[in-house]
């Protein structure tokens, strides 16, 4: 509640905004330069997709859709969001308070990051399929998630609609 007092060690009181200071405030201005500078990496990895996309060399001079289109595309999402970025970063100032780093979320990085390269080698030598359902029961297991639907029903699904997908409709070799 706005206009409420806090109590202090010394029996003082003083008045309590829960949260609501004037740097948290949207009219407190500023601008929340980790928004910016966000906006401006992903803005150069955009341009810089599409820099790569245009030098690409095609052997089909009248196709429509060539090995450029899709970078293309996706290097026109990244500055779309980039700006969009922006502009909620010019709107709202800084967070005033983050949750600092802990070794309980380290570990669980360092656990993705790890079910990432064994993905990778174990794609190498296994099918698609199973190797994928693994892949994803860990990063459910890892961020969280329990249960038979959650570890077996959502992975197997997903990689299923996965091969579908790619492997049988796309003719994509997996």
């Amino acid at each position: 509640m706005i206009g409420a007092t806090d109590r202090l060690p010394g029996g003082e009181t003083t008045p309590s905004n829960y949260g609501l200071d004037a740097q948290s405030s949207p009219k407190a201005g500023g601008t929340n330069q980790r928004g910016l500078l966000v906006a401006l990496a992903v803005a150069i990895l955009g341009g810089t997709t599409m820099w790569s996309a245009h030098t690409l060399e095609t052997s089909s001079v009248g196709a429509s859709i060539g090995p450029q289109w899709w970078p293309m595309v996706l290097g026109g999402v990244l500055v779309a969001g980039a700006v969009a970025i922006g502009l909620v970063a010019l709107r709202r100032p800084d967070p005033v308070s983050e949750q600092p780093v802990s070794a309980h979320g380290l570990g669980r990085l360092g656990a993705v990051v790890a079910a990432i390269v064994v993905y990778g080698f174990g794609w190498y030598f296994f099918h698609f399929l199973p190797v994928t359902a693994v892949f994803l029961a860990a990063l459910m297991f890892v961020t969280g998630g329990r249960g038979v639907k959650a570890l077996i029903v959502f992975p197997v699904l997903t990689a299923a609609i996965l091969y579908g997908l790619f492997g049988l409709l796309l003719r994509v070799p997996l």
